[in-house]
């Protein structure tokens, strides 16, 4: 276990290093003085963001949330976020480290997964909505066209294999069925036992949390969505920074894509390369000219990121055993 600890700090050094030194830091530097003290802005609206996110977390709870303190909460988010945007597990990570934090408090374990596998899909749910939603009023709206975006024709071919190939495999247990009759299957299902276990008591817990806390995820979707709104406003604030003019609604289809993007290459740390691939894709479909547009809003986007990294290392050290700086009782 000591092993693993190590091996798991050296991935995330390994990884935080990789993500900073592909971070061009003078270009930081120059895109920081071209927008000034207007690069809080970008702070504030991210902030806002993960608040709102939060705020929809602690209604995944259930009754337990009401005993959450937000700033607690928020303080393991913005931890847990940081791990996921430099590590190779990404979201699974951060989530991870999440649960780890919560650990001491009078919350079941099972809950607390439940509540994060709940918010991710609510996060989901509520991101293809926006998506839809900013597609529909661009294409219905008057005089305003979108650039399909020029992605290689293997990526097509890959999404059209690849979700009839997952529907497939989810609905037929042929596999399954082959695989459980041998000594590799039995030995197999011996070693994960506990952890099948483990899935099934967060499976009806997750139920539990669905059927008894309507209410909350409504107001959980809402938050969500908020969140969503707030995180593509990062993108409208760059461009109006640069002199570009677009639309809120432009700015949340923009982001959205870029997020699907960031989620093709999830096991890439701090998706580097990918998601400025990403944002330039997204800002010709909306028509941003030059080149100097993308590039400089990857740079502000990657100035935040830092920002909010070392946010969640300070978060992180705050809520150690060693360090609790944070939340000492006075």
């Amino acid at each position: 276990m000591k092993i693993l600890r190590i091996l798991l700090v050296a991935v995330i050094l390994i990884s935080l290093i990789a993500f900073v030194r592909a971070t061009d830091m003078q270009q930081v530097l120059v895109s920081m003085r071209q927008v000034g003290l207007k690069f809080f802005v970008l702070i504030l609206v991210t902030f806002c963001s993960g608040f709102c996110a939060t705020i929809g977390w602690r209604y995944c709870f259930g009754a337990s949330g009401k005993d959450l303190s937000l700033w607690h909460l928020f303080t393991v988010r913005v931890a847990g976020e940081a791990l996921g945007l430099v590590n190779p597990t990404s979201v699974i990570g951060g989530d991870a480290l999440k649960a780890f934090l919560l650990r001491k408090k009078e919350i079941e374990p099972k809950t607390v997964l439940a509540s994060l596998l709940l918010s991710r899909v609510l996060m989901v749910l509520t991101q293809l909505l926006l998506f839809t939603l900013a597609v529909f009023v661009l294409y219905s709206g008057s005089g305003t066209s979108l650039q399909l975006p020029q992605l290689p024709p293997a990526l097509y071919v890959a999404i059209l294999v690849s979700i009839p190939a997952v529907i497939f495999l989810a609905r037929n247990s042929w596999l399954k069925d082959l695989i459980r009759p041998t000594a590799f299957g039995a030995g197999l299902a011996r070693r994960t036992f506990r952890v099948r276990k483990k899935m099934a008591e967060v499976r009806t817990e997750l139920v539990s949390l669905y059927k008894n806390n309507k209410k909350n995820l409504v107001y959980s979707s809402a938050f969500f969505a908020l969140h969503w709104v707030f995180g593509a406003a990062e993108f409208y604030f760059i461009l109006l920074f640069l002199g570009v003019k677009a639309t809120l609604v432009q700015a949340i289809l923009v982001d959205m894509g870029v997020v699907f993007f960031k989620a093709a290459g999830a096991f890439v740390p701090g998706q580097i390369g990918i998601e400025e691939y990403g944002n330039k894709v997204m800002l010709a479909t909306i028509g941003a000219p030059g080149t100097e547009i993308w590039v400089a809003a990857s740079i502000l986007r990657r100035a935040r990121q830092l920002f909010w990294i070392a946010a969640g290392l300070l978060a992180y050290f705050g809520m150690s055993e060693k360090r609790n700086f944070l939340f000492r009782r006075r």
